[in-house]
């Protein structure tokens, strides 16, 4: 996620979270790097989720019409 298509509410918890964070990453990274590489957004409720490696996306899920989205765990739960 690029930290420009952030609203100033999803930009201050990414903030929170790389504060959080930035003691248990083992490279110091810029706050924009960070995002880039562990914040992804639900496609579904829009959620900010960290994720535990750069490479990793969230998981596929379906909804009732077949349409695929990158979901958090609560909508992934849902639409199973």
């Amino acid at each position: 996620m690029n930290i420009n298509e952030l609203n100033k509410e999803e930009l201050q918890e990414v903030t929170e979270l790389y504060i959080k964070e930035r003691n248990t990453m083992t490279w110091l990274c810029s706050l924009e790097e960070f995002c880039e590489s562990f914040i992804r957004k639900c496609e579904s409720c829009g959620e900010l989720v960290l994720v535990d490696d750069c490479d990793c996306e969230l998981p596929i899920a379906k909804n009732y019409r077949g349409n695929e989205y990158h979901c958090c765990e609560i909508c992934y739960e849902e639409m199973r």
